[in-house]
């Protein structure tokens, strides 16, 4: 499985010097259009949000083990730290696609206004179906974003690129908003809201989640029974809950890969020791670290 870390991207991408890679920093990376796909077996986890739309053709791909179609008129996002695995593409594919860093996507929210705590969640991922008249609009932005990249380096044109990025930004939530009415608004952020993405920022830059709630509520310097009530309050659900999705996720992720031993998954997750991650995975899960990588 290949782990695709932004911070660590642009070098490496850079170094391909590939016509589709518009644009790459250790916030962003804009790709115009994949073409000549047929199918990869290689499994891909992005520490990243990636946003997909598709200008043409269609592709089926696993995303935890879910699969999806996504035609032209599609917007595909995924949340960090799904593993992306089983891709195939037609042959008239194309897309543009913008990869972008926990930290940027939580301050583009913030900057655009965007009260979307859902998205924030860990291990989620929403397909958006645009009409012809948004897939026109969508398009317009990208050939402005590409417009954008293709110039000249300057502070100008990074400022240009990240309020088109707001505006593409807002587009996109005003289709996700028609499709699902009741669950999102444009408000700006509560003091628990801005709280709340400040803890999901904090957890998705880690390599591994943190267990503690306590150590979460002492970074974002407030009382663990305040952070405990600010994520019950946005998610609907315990901060200890959702933690603990996050460590089982990963350690998921880690079992995938078969040159991993459970002995190494348990200290890279930061456990005491193998007895302790084993405790902590049949209490989530009913079985052993062992049955559970068997199932995956």
């Amino acid at each position: 499985m290949k782990e695709i870390d932004l911070r660590y991207a642009k070098e490496e991408l850079q170094k391909k010097d590939s016509p589709e890679v518009l644009y790459v920093d250790q916030n962003i990376v804009i790709i115009s259009s994949v073409k000549g796909l047929q199918v990869t077996d290689e499994s891909i986890m992005v520490n990243g949000f990636i946003v997909v739309t598709v200008k043409g053709g269609h592709a089926m791909l696993d995303v935890d083990n879910e699969r999806y179609e996504i035609k032209a008129g599609d917007t595909f996002i995924c949340t960090p730290r799904n593993i992306i695995e089983n891709a195939m593409f037609s042959v008239d594919f194309d897309m543009f696609g913008i990869v972008v860093s926990t930290t940027f996507a939580q301050q583009l929210t913030r900057e655009t206004g965007i009260n979307v705590p859902s998205f924030a969640i860990t291990s989620t991922h929403k397909m958006i179906h645009h009409t012809p008249e948004e897939q026109d609009i969508m398009m317009k932005y990208y050939a402005l974003l590409v417009h954008t990249c293709l110039k000249e380096p300057s502070v100008l044109r990074d400022r240009t690129l990240r309020n088109l990025m707001q505006a593409a930004a807002l587009e996109i939530f005003e289709t996700f908003e028609r499709e699902n009415p009741c669950h999102h608004d444009i408000s700006g952020y509560s003091s628990a809201e801005q709280i709340f993405s400040r803890f999901v920022q904090i957890m998705h830059s880690q390599s591994t989640p943190l267990h503690s709630v306590n150590k979460y509520a002492e970074l974002l310097h407030i009382t663990p029974k305040y952070f405990s009530s600010v994520c019950k309050q946005v998610a609907g659900r315990t901060a200890s809950d959702i933690i603990n999705e996050e460590i089982l996720n990963i350690a998921r992720i880690l079992l995938r890969d078969p040159q991993n031993s459970i002995k190494q998954v348990a200290d890279r997750m930061h456990f005491a020791n193998q007895s302790h991650f084993g405790t902590f995975i049949r209490r989530h899960t009913g079985m052993s670290p062992q049955a559970l990588r068997e199932t995956l």
